[in-house]
C-alpha cells in the first residue's frame, strides 16, 4: 500500500465528511472510530448541543461526575453519530478496502506492528487537515481524535492523541484515560 497516496485518500474522505455535516451544527468533536484490527474506518462526530443536552441528564453532585463527563466527551459511542454509515461514501469504502488488504497481508508476513502503522497513517491525516485549517473555524474546546473499539489506552494511543491537541486539552484526555483503563 502506497501510505502517501492513502493519507492523500483518507485526507479527501475526512474532508469531506466534515464539510459534509449541516452548518449550523456546532461541532465539538470529529475523528476516525476503527475496529481493534485497524481493518475499518468509521467517521464520527459529535456537536455542542448534543454533548450539553447529554451532560444536563448528570447529576453535577455525584461522585463521579467528573468522570462520566469526561467519558461523554472524549467516548466515541456516545457522540452524536456515525456520519461514514449515512453518507456511505465510495471513495471510504475503497480505503477500508485497503487498510483490511494491506493488514491481512501484514498479518500474513509477521509484521506484527502493522496495526500501529495504520493507527500513525490516521493520526498523520488527521493533524495535516489540522494544520491546513480545515478545523480553524471550531472553538479551542474542539477535540480530534482516533478511537480503537475494545482497546486499551496505552502509551503509544496517548503519544498519538498528543500530536492533535493543546497540553490542556490532552491533560483531561489523559484523565479519561486513566478513568476508562481501570
Amino acid at each position: 500500500m502506497n501510505k502517501t497516496t492513502f493519507i492523500r485518500d483518507l485526507k479527501a474522505s475526512l474532508s469531506y465528511h466534515f464539510h459534509q455535516i449541516e452548518e449550523e451544527k456546532e461541532l465539538i468533536s470529529f475523528g476516525i472510530y476503527t475496529d481493534g484490527d485497524a481493518s475499518t474506518i468509521g467517521i464520527y462526530y459529535n456537536t455542542r448541543q448534543f454533548l450539553q443536552d447529554t451532560l444536563a441528564d448528570l447529576d453535577p453532585n455525584a461522585e463521579n461526575y467528573l468522570e462520566e463527563k469526561l467519558y461523554y466527551t472524549f467516548f466515541m459511542e456516545e457522540w452524536i453519530a456515525d456520519i461514514s454509515e449515512r453518507l456511505e461514501e465510495e471513495r471510504l469504502s475503497e480505503l477500508n478496502d485497503r487498510i483490511d488488504k494491506f493488514g491481512s497481508k501484514e498479518y500474513e508476513n509477521g509484521n506484527e506492528n502493522y496495526k500501529d502503522e495504520i493507527f500513525d497513517l490516521f493520526v498523520k491525516a488527521l493533524h495535516e487537515l489540522k494544520s491546513e485549517g480545515l478545523f480553524k473555524k471550531e472553538k479551542d474546546d474542539f477535540f480530534l481524535h482516533l478511537e480503537v473499539s475494545d482497546s486499551w489506552i496505552d502509551k503509544e494511543m496517548l503519544n498519538r492523541i498528543s500530536l492533535l491537541h493543546s497540553k490542556e486539552r490532552f491533560i483531561q484526555y489523559q484523565q479519561y484515560a486513566k478513568d476508562n483503563n481501570a
